[in-house]
């Protein structure tokens, strides 16, 4: 128990308590790829080192753990871990919720995943400095490469694009439950983890690789040369979280109101069902006039009786 509780106060004064070493996580997500990996690489060296002063055997387990991959597997399990918590923070961020990046330490959020790896116990000022702690999802394909010289890679997952305002009304249809168009599928893995099975499959022919958020919401997306291309969230009720994740369960008046007139109103199998479909333009080509649900550069919204907007779908 000593030997444990030493090892606790060296991950805290080994990256919370000296100011020449603190960087925020949105600060090393704002570094060039190659500051990215190498600030990472220092990190993860301080760490070794200070935690051998105390316990040289976790040290050598800490060296495994974000190095060597095991038997059959593709990357070493302890960056799979750590980018996949900085992968889900960075969504919690962007979806509203209340994660501040910028008071957030990278070094933290390392010592965080490497003490839930091995047991150790931390300070509960030091765990909340960190907040929001978050279980790293099963390892996804491609998500952290496994030696120096593929490293860059790591962060290129991080990176986005850069993308104007789609607007459609007074809502910005660029993003869809936090995805943007020309994510890469690694960064959708980064942040909502590998497919699920789908208890509910989708009749309309959109497709897609079924998966959920932390919140319940349930997502479909299409890549096209390994971007997003489109995405489709289900739910029967509001999520609140961004204009047209709030029209779930409202309207059609609701969602006109927000939107503007659909371009497109079908009634599609039953009368219960009716799809509202609006076009927009992109990369210099033009708006479609008479679009359909399936057609791009269209935002699809699914009414059914009783119900509301049961699913909105986003093509590119």
């Amino acid at each position: 128990m000593f030997k444990t509780a030493r090892i606790a106060t060296v991950l805290v004064f080994a990256f919370g308590c000296i100011p020449a070493h603190a960087l925020s996580l949105k600060d090393w997500l704002a570094k060039s790829k190659p500051d990215q990996v190498q600030y990472l690489t220092n990190c993860l060296a301080r760490l070794v080192v200070d935690v051998g002063k105390t316990d040289q055997p976790l040290a050598k387990k800490i060296t495994t753990y974000y190095s060597e991959k095991a038997p059959g597997a593709e990357y070493p399990p302890g960056m799979n871990d750590l980018f996949a918590r900085i992968g889900r923070l960075v969504r919690q961020a962007e979806t509203g919720k209340t994660v501040d990046l910028s008071k957030m330490e990278f070094e933290q959020v390392v010592a965080l995943n490497t003490a839930e790896k091995f047991k150790i116990p931390v300070p509960a000022d030091f765990q909340r400095a960190a907040d929001p702690p978050v279980a790293p999802r099963p390892a996804a394909p491609s998500t952290v490469p496994p030696a120096a010289e593929s490293r860059p890679s790591v962060a290129r997952a991080l990176q986005r694009p850069r993308l104007a305002p789609i607007m459609v009304g007074k809502v910005d249809v660029s993003h869809l439950a936090g995805l943007l168009w020309g994510d890469t599928r690694e960064y959708v893995s980064y942040i909502l983890g590998p497919p699920t099975s789908d208890p509910e499959q989708d009749s309309s022919g959109f497709g897609g690789y079924p998966l959920r958020r932390d919140d319940g919401l349930s997502i479909r997306v299409n890549y096209d040369n390994n971007v997003v291309t489109s995405v489709k969230v289900y739910s029967k009720g509001s999520r609140g979280t961004d204009p047209l994740l709030d029209l779930l369960g409202k309207s059609e008046s609701a969602a006109v109101a927000v939107l503007g007139p659909p371009k497109t109103r079908e009634s599609l199998w039953t009368i219960d069902d009716t799809d509202l479909v609006w076009s927009f333009p992109v990369a210099g080509r033009p708006a479609d006039q008479r679009p359909n649900p399936q057609t791009i550069q269209t935002l699809t919204l699914h009414f059914k009786t009783g119900v509301g907007c049961e699913s909105i779908s986003v093509i590119w």
